[in-house]
């Protein structure tokens, strides 16, 4: 029962906005899942969780514009990228590959995200990553080398 107490509220977690006020990303989600990965003790735990969720209201937590929009978007395309099947997973990667290019945008907050959805394989929080990096793109060189744009 305890466990399943504790997924529910990770689960709640992580569907808090990704971004304290003033741009700072939120990793409280990525916090827990580690300190469980290590073994800590589940008091350990809960008492980051309680100082996280207090600190994370204090400062006030925002969603970046079409944030939520955007992690509806990328579920099927999360649900791909996890699956057993290596074309399908290739296939996710085209609709994708463009997020790539804004990589410099809230310090790869998105591929952290990323990274822990796809040990944890969770889905949901795979979509969350993909959303973060679409919602806070930024292209710092869009193809262009010396006065030319590359095309492909």
């Amino acid at each position: 029962m305890i466990w399943q107490t504790r997924a529910v509220i990770r689960d709640a977690i992580g569907e808090l906005p990704p971004e304290l006020t003033g741009g700072l990303t939120f990793h409280l989600p990525m916090e827990v899942q580690a300190l469980e990965h290590a073994g800590a003790d589940p008091s350990v735990v809960d008492r980051r969780v309680e100082d996280g969720i207090t600190q994370a209201f204090a400062a006030g937590l925002v969603d970046p514009p079409l944030y939520r929009w955007a992690v509806d978007h990328y579920g099927p395309t999360a649900s791909a990228l996890l699956s057993a099947d290596p074309a399908v997973r290739r296939h996710a990667f085209h609709p994708i590959r463009p997020l790539g290019e804004g990589l410099a945008g809230a310090a790869f907050h998105g591929l952290i995200r990323m990274g822990y959805a796809s040990w944890r394989r969770d889905e949901t929080e795979l979509a969350r990553g993909l959303a973060y990096l679409r919602t806070r793109r930024q292209v710092l060189n869009a193809g262009v080398v010396g006065d030319e744009i590359k095309t492909e």
